[in-house]
Order: C-alpha cells, then structure tokens, then sequence
C-alpha cells in the first residue's frame, strides 16, 4: 500500500514514466540480418541509397532499420520526408553526380557505366545492400557489379520522400519539383489520413502543404500517446472514485476533467459541453477526494500539454479536410484568410455541440 506521499505524486510519476518510454529500445541489425551488440554504433547499420534525380545519380545515407522492419514502420517513413527540416535530419547526402544521358550511366544494354559504378562502390561498406528505386536497376547492379540491391514496398516510400524534398537536400539539382502544385501521395501517408477517417483516395494527388498538415497531424498523436498511461490512469481513478463512466473518453476529455478537478474554484464556462450536468458538478464536488492523488502542478502542465496539442491537431485536421475537398476537385467554400501559421498553430478544437469560441478559455 503506498504511502501518502507516494500517492500525491502519482501523476508526477506517471509523467516520468511516460517520458521514459514504455517500450524497449528496438533491435538493431546489420546488413545480414545479425542483430548488433546494444549501443554498437556502425556504419553499416544504415542502408545506402541510389536516388535519380533529372540529371544525375544521388547516393544518400538512410535508418537501415525502418526499411528492414517495414512491415511495422514502413507507413511511418512518409513522415519522414514531410517537411525539409525532418527529411535533412533523416539522410544525408553522400555523393552527386551528373550524366549528360542518364541512359548510358545505367541500363538493361549498356549495364552500369565506370563513372556509377565507382560512386556507388566508394560509398558502400563491403555487403552491404543498396537500396534502388526500380526492379531494372536492382537486377542490373546485381548482375554488373555484385551488389546486392534492395526494392520493395517501403523503399518505394523512401523513394517518394527523396523526391518530394529533393529542392532542399540536393542544391545542385535544377529541376521543376519546386514549381509542381501537387504531389502523389505515399502508401504510408494514404493509410494514415484513411486510418483518420479523411476522405482520401491512393491516386489522390495532393500539394505540400497537405503533406505538411498530415505529419502535424501525426506528430500531434504520437505527442498525446506519449501520456497515454498517465492519461488513463486519470480516467480510471475518476470512474473509482466519482463513480463516472469513463469507458470512451478521448485523452483530450480526460485532460479536461483533470483540470475541472484541479481547480475546482474555477467556474470555466468552456468546460460546461464537455460533460452532462451532473457529471460536471460531480467532478467540482469530489475535487476534495483526489487531493492526495493528483500533484496539481504536475496535473496542470499535462493538461496544457494535451489541450494545445490537441487543438492543434484538429485545426490543422479542419485545413487538411479543406484541401482534400478542393482536389478532389469539389466547390468548397474558400479557407479563412486566419489559415494555420506555422509558427502559432494553438487554434480551436472543435467538437460536436461545443461553440469552438468557449475553447479560448480553457
């Protein structure tokens, strides 16, 4: 039975608990599939990438490990690439080079010509693979110069990325990308806005901003679910203690109600659509009860925590949802002039029933 004290710090510890990761820390593997000693640093652990851009070859340096364990984290590579801030933070550039005819630097005829195949080989660890971005290449590289190459489904995603960012991680290249209005998108991007219920197709084309929009979506989420157990730890303390049916709540609920119970003194109307009436004045009245169970201080930095990121991601859910509509070539009424900015994205949630106006006040 834990200590009073103990008990009075349970959301803290929680939070320290969340911070630190509930999972442990992923295998690492080399390019045979052998699983590194914990902490090994090696060149090897990351796969090496030959990337054709309009006029030449790139070889970039990319997380081995999200490729080879792409049934679990190829929909995540998308994310990856969404911007150009992550996308240099994920690869790095090895090696440019440029063909007058990109033909005779690789093809079924001609194979691989000297100039490639010397980038290629200087860049390589002895067995390591290389990632390409077609069957062709794969089997003539293999063929020519006894490397073994890989493409599959989620090399085809980190294919995708490269080229979307290809303006901010290779300057030389003078192509037209930068000009293009809309962009295809990625298996792992479409599965990811349908597994959020947006109305999107696979051969949706979709501009950048969009794709900005989906990963601040995605980021949002994975930011919340980082406090999932304090949050639900919360919701199970209030179903105990006030006799609340908390089976359903989102963690934005739950954040809500912590903050009703926190400080109780508050009478903020914005609180009021989230919960029944008597619900609502349950939850000021036990406030007393979870004194020695929830650490203020602690309690308030996670709801802010929750509430902003939160609101955030529904507003840029709302910009997102408005784009879609516009390319799927729908009359939609024209986006506020206030849009999204990107450097103050703390906008409104909006829920069903609820005046998204109220929400300043929380």
């Amino acid at each position: 039975m834990p200590s009073e004290s103990d008990e009075s710090k349970l959301v803290e510890d929680l939070e320290m608990q969340d911070s630190s990761g509930e999972e442990d820390a992923p295998r690492r593997y080399n390019s045979d599939g052998e699983v590194l000693p914990p902490g090994q640093l090696l060149d090897d652990m990351a796969v090496k990438v030959l990337f054709e851009t309009p006029s030449g070859f790139a070889i970039f340096r990319y997380n081995g490990y999200k490729l080879r364990h792409q049934v679990a984290l190829m929909k995540e590579i998308w994310a990856d690439f969404a911007d150009p801030d992550s996308a240099a933070h994920e690869v790095r550039l090895l090696g440019f080079k440029t063909f007058q005819n990109k033909v005779h630097a690789i093809s079924q005829s001609t194979g691989v010509s000297n100039e490639l195949a010397k980038m290629i080989r200087n860049n390589l660890q002895p067995r390591q693979r290389l990632a390409v971005g077609n069957e062709d290449y794969k089997s003539i590289i293999e063929k020519e110069l006894g490397i073994r190459c890989v493409y599959d489904s989620a090399v085809a995603e980190l294919m995708w990325g490269l080229k979307i960012q290809m303006q901010s991680l290779l300057t030389p290249e003078n192509s037209d990308l930068s000009n293009e209005d809309y962009f295809p998108m990625s298996t792992g991007m479409y599965c990811f806005l349908k597994g959020q219920k947006f109305d999107v197709k696979p051969d949706m084309m979709v501009t950048r901003r969009a794709i900005e929009l989906a990963f601040l979506i995605y980021a949002c989420d994975r930011h919340v679910n980082k406090r999932r157990s304090t949050l639900r730890s919360v919701a199970a303390h209030i179903a105990k203690i006030s006799c609340i049916n908390t089976e359903g709540w989102d963690f934005h609920k739950i954040a809500v109600a912590l903050k009703i119970i926190c400080c109780p003194e508050e009478n903020i109307a914005a609180t009021h659509p989230w919960f029944s009436t008597g619900h609502w004045r349950t939850l000021k009245s036990d406030a007393p009860k979870y004194k020695k169970l929830f650490f203020k201080g602690a309690s308030l930095s996670l709801y802010d925590e929750v509430h902003h990121h939160c609101n955030l991601r529904i507003k840029a859910g709302q910009e997102l949802t408005s784009l879609i509509k516009l390319a799927k070539n729908v009359d939609v009424e024209q986006p506020r002039e206030a849009a999204i900015d990107q450097d103050d994205l703390d906008g409104k949630k909006i829920y069903p029933d609820i005046d998204p106006a109220i929400l300043d006040e929380l």
